[in-house]
């Protein structure tokens, strides 16, 4: 069951949810400005939730800020990185 009292009111529609993608520590919509629909497992009809349809220019921006990110990462403890994940 997806718990979403955190979401905005303007995020729930008619029981389905929008979702972002998280690149560069920011919740952000695909640049190809495509969705998908995630459909429930149990009931291949019911449309649970939508998708950002991510293309190869937001690929490079993830890898981008994961290269950006990581000697940050690797300075981090791993407690501490344990804890993040």
């Amino acid at each position: 069951m997806t718990d979403t009292t955190t979401l905005a009111p303007s995020d729930v529609l008619g029981g389905r949810t929008d979702r972002l993608m998280w690149i560069g520590g920011q919740e952000v919509e695909s640049l190809t400005g495509e969705w998908r629909e995630v459909k429930n497992p149990a009931r291949r009809e019911t449309v649970i939730a939508r998708v950002p349809s991510a293309g190869t220019a937001d690929l490079d921006r993830a890898v981008k800020a994961a290269h950006d990110a990581f000697p940050a990462w690797r300075a981090t403890s791993p407690i501490v990185r344990a804890r993040a994940v």
